[in-house]
């Protein structure tokens, strides 16, 4: 069990905060294999009973069966079980760069993660290490949901082509690249703008934070595969994912991060209005 902040091992503690960066944390947080770690009640450092998954009972009380006084659960010292040494958690980490696993698995794996459990993707990788790892998930994830989206390809290729007279497979091959390369540019973008509001509004962790939600956001950009309906449906995932990402990658509050996904698209919108209006 590790720090999502700075990778420092939480085992032995009385607290719920990181005695290295001074973040709390919270047994929620993370997911344990049932029967994987011990207990030591925090008055006579006497190892005690408790349930299978020390997420049954975070922030109860119980009586310690050793010096029988009432104890916060909270203050209980997790270490793991005999035999179990450090790999007590299941699926802690960012899978994107677990190894052992097929490419597919993986980034299912992470894509998955930013609806369920966004703040695992943030776990104990080096600082360039997670940036480099979640630039090429977007790439992939763009690359994969432009490239099959062939309702949404082939009608820009029927425009493309209606103007320039190319084969129809240099339209489609074109269309395809611009459009992963402007969504991959647009993310970019967006997290180059989203950071200053954090700073401004009260502070955040390097841009490298920034720039790995926005990549990893793109795994919302899932409905663009369905007919018709589906790009608008990203206009709606994608930034969601995206503010749930953020408040994750910060450890800052869901307000702050929806302000700064959203004043972009909202000033974007706003600003064309009154175009139109004054048109």
């Amino acid at each position: 069990m590790h720090c999502v902040h700075c990778n420092y091992s939480l085992w032995n503690l009385s607290t719920r905060v990181c005695p290295e960066c001074g973040e709390p944390f919270a047994l929620r947080d993370y997911h344990f294999q049932p029967r994987s770690v011990t207990y030591t009640c925090p008055e006579c450092e006497r190892a005690v009973n408790g349930p299978e998954k020390p997420t049954d009972f975070d922030g109860r009380e119980m009586r310690c069966s050793v010096c029988r006084l009432l104890i916060p659960t909270a203050t209980l010292a997790l270490q793991p079980a005999a035999g179990c040494g450090r790999l007590v958690e299941r699926g802690q980490g960012n899978p994107w760069v677990t190894a052992g696993t097929g490419l597919g698995q993986r980034w299912w794996d992470a894509a998955t993660l930013v609806w369920s459990r966004p703040a695992q993707l943030f776990i104990g990788i080096k600082k360039r290490a997670a940036t480099t790892a979640a630039v090429t998930f977007a790439v992939l994830t763009v690359a994969l949901l432009v490239g099959s989206g062939a309702f949404m390809t082939s009608v820009l290729a029927s425009g493309f082509r209606a103007f320039t007279r190319v084969p129809e497979f240099v339209a489609v091959v074109v269309t395809t690249a611009t459009a992963v390369v402007a969504t991959l540019a647009v993310t970019a973008l967006w997290a180059v703008l989203a950071h200053p509001v954090l700073l401004v509004t009260g502070g955040a962790r390097p841009f490298g934070h920034t720039l790995q939600a926005m990549c990893y956001s793109t795994a919302a950009l899932a409905p663009v595969l369905v007919p018709f309906i589906g790009p608008l449906g990203a206009i709606v995932t994608w930034p969601t994912a995206a503010v749930i990402l953020l408040a994750a990658a910060h450890q800052v509050h869901d307000l702050r991060a929806l302000v700064a996904i959203l004043w972009l698209p909202v000033s974007a919108v706003a600003t064309g209005l009154m175009l139109w209006a004054y048109s």
